[in-house]
């Protein structure tokens, strides 16, 4: 049985560490718990080194580590300072010692620990530090860190689903091209060089083959920085407003992307709301807040009226209903949310609802993509041979 190396606080506000055996991580989290231990760090023997250097690879990534950290002890009921001074000693020498360290010192120098966020600037961005002065405001800070913690979470699992299934595909697509570009620039030549002299009229599929073959290799450096300047024109012009919303929009029109995009930014939003009026953060303000982590810009001009329409006596559920955008399911729900009074709830109902459709429509993407993939690679390759064949065989005809 995998034996795990913890870190846990006691109910007196202690560090303690040690190593327990249990199934998975998860176990022996359950078994620190049921021991009485705030538990803030497991991490599988033999393993722990790499699992570190995945979980804290992003800015993101060590975000949530430190804000799940900091609510455990502040659970524990530690004070603030004496959490900090906690995190520093487990992590002196890593990047999030030397913020933890830099953090305590303006604490010291009588700043709120909001106001020391703000100083430090990345990556605690306009959404984290809204929700801290909340829960600053509310006394309820150790709770506002554990939302903040689950959002993290929540929202680099969603987006880990989405990158790693357009991995595959990915690969596929360059193995497919460096396969297309070797068969016309090192295979085809051969042909060429056979056919050369004979004078004879090829069949048109084996006129088009080759001729692109001869394309490739007399203007391949000429098309790759065609290719170039056209991408690094699209990525100049990509932050036009007005280009983006047009390509956003048509995006959303889309058979199954635009499905999973739209099922993406909504459990975007609606975890972004739910948690930002969870902790206590005005509606106008979590509004402006969630409208900005959509990265469809349709989408953002949505929420952004919406907000607008909140900001003039509306409700929220109308305002995105008029937008026509939206899922209906999801305008639904909020709206039966504000008639409860249960609003946050709802939202974070709504997100894991559409977070899990996401990952759902996303594997049925991909399993739509890599038969696709695979079978228009097989095409173009048996397209090639084909038209080698047939100049092969006109070659052929004419000796005879």
């Amino acid at each position: 049985m995998p034996r795990f190396r913890y870190k846990a606080a006691t109910p007196g506000g202690e560090t303690v560490e040690g190593e327990v055996e249990a199934g998975s991580r998860d176990a022996a989290v359950a078994n620190l718990q049921a021991a009485g231990y705030l538990p803030i760090r497991a991490v599988e023997i033999g393993a722990g080194a790499a699992g570190r250097g995945r979980s804290g690879r992003t800015a993101r990534g060590k975000l949530a580590i430190f804000t799940r950290e900091l609510a455990t002890l502040l659970r524990a009921g530690l004070p603030l300072d004496q959490a900090l001074q906690t995190l520093e000693s487990l992590d002196e020498k890593s990047e999030i010692g030397n913020m933890v360290r830099r953090l305590r010192a303006r604490l010291q120098q009588g700043a709120a620990f909001s106001g020391a966020l703000a100083e430090e600037g990345a990556p605690f961005d306009r959404l984290y530090l809204n929700m801290v002065r909340a829960g600053e405001a509310s006394g309820a800070l150790e709770t506002t860190l554990e939302r903040l913690a689950e959002y993290l979470e929540r929202a680099a699992a969603l987006r880990a689903t989405v990158i790693s299934a357009s991995i595959y595909p990915a690969i596929l697509l360059a193995l497919a091209a460096v396969s297309l570009v070797a068969l016309l620039v090192f295979v085809i030549p051969q042909f060429t060089a056979l056919l050369a002299d004979a004078g004879q009229t090829l069949p048109l599929l084996s006129r088009i083959v080759f001729g692109a073959s001869a394309l490739l290799r007399g203007y391949g450096l000429w098309l790759a920085g065609a290719a170039a300047a056209g991408f690094w024109w699209w990525r100049r012009h990509a932050g036009d407003p007005r280009h983006t919303l047009q390509r956003d929009r048509r995006l959303l029109r889309l058979p199954l992307v635009g499905e999973l995009i739209l099922k993406l930014e909504t459990a975007r939003l609606a975890r972004t709301l739910g948690t930002l009026l969870g902790s206590g953060v005005p509606i106008l303000t979590a509004m402006q807040l969630a409208r900005e982590v959509l990265g469809n810009r349709a989408l953002a001009l949505a929420a952004e009226q919406a907000g607008a329409a909140l900001q003039r006596g509306g409700r929220l559920g109308q305002a995105l209903a008029q937008s026509a955008v939206f899922p209906p399911l999801a305008v639904q729900l909020i709206q039966v949310g504000e008639e409860t009074g249960r609003l946050d709830d709802m939202l974070l109902r709504l997100a894991r609802m559409y977070e899990e459709d996401t990952r759902i429509a996303t594997r049925r993407l991909l399993a739509l993509l890599e038969p696709t993939l695979i079978l228009g690679l097989g095409v173009m390759i048996a397209l090639i041979v084909v038209a080698t064949l047939l100049a092969v065989l006109s070659l052929n005809q004419l000796v005879l």
